[in-house]
Formats: C-alpha cells, structure tokens, sequence
C-alpha cells in the first residue's frame, strides 16, 4: 500500500529503487526531486521537474508510481548538501542567484578590507 500524496508536494525515488517502473531524472548519482503536479485516477503520479529547461520536443512532465517515490522536504534531508540540493530543485535560478549573492558579498568584503587597510598604511606612512 503507498502513502498518500498531494499535488504540490516533493518527491523522488527511493534509494533502493534501481529501475524505476516509469523514467525519471538523475542529478549527479542521485535521483532527482520532482514536485507532483497532478494525481490520475488510477494513482499514477504525474510530476514535473521544476529545475529541468526543457529544449525542443522534450517533456517537462513525467509518471511515477507511488509505491517506488518518496516525500522529500528540508525536515527530511538529512544533511546542509542535501537541504541545499532540495532547495535548488524548486527552480533553476536558485545557483545563478545564489554565485551572485557570492560575489557580492566578497566585492562589499574586499571593500571594506581595502578601506581598513588603506587608513592604517595612511598612519604607517604619517608616522615615518
């Protein structure tokens, strides 16, 4: 018997499961989250990757069986990799943003480390 799901809700493959019944997505060796974006009649999960861009003829949307996935939200990841990996799984602009985030830290960092090191040569300069 498979837990209930609700649409909205993450998922992915168990991590026993090593063929899956319907295709799925891998990230890395990992299988990849999908969110559920519609439950048919006869259970079936139809799920999408939110983070995949899809190019051409290639689908967004892809079956699961619910006996094979299991619910993924950050109380359940056990780890900071994996609680990020989850993150960045709702969308695919979550890395961009976050190397800008990075890089701006480190410009307004080197800024102020510019600014401290400047006065105290300006005194090592005035002292001679």
């Amino acid at each position: 018997m498979a837990k209930s799901y609700c649409v909205g809700q993450f998922v992915r493959l168990k991590e026993n499961e090593l063929s899956p019944r319907f295709e799925w997505r891998k990230r890395g060796g990992a299988w990849a989250t999908s969110k559920i974006s519609w439950i048919l009649p006869n259970g079936c999960l139809v799920v999408e990757f939110p983070r995949l861009l899809p190019f051409g003829n290639e689908s967004r949307t892809f079956l699961a069986d619910p006996s094979e996935v299991e619910m993924v939200d950050l109380k359940t990841c056990p780890g900071m990799i994996e609680k990020y990996q989850h993150v960045e799984d709702h969308h695919w602009a979550v890395r961009p943003v976050l190397i800008v985030f990075g890089i701006f830290t480190a410009w307004k960092f080197g800024m102020f480390v510019r600014k401290k090191v400047g006065r105290s040569m300006k005194k090592v300069n005035a002292i001679e």
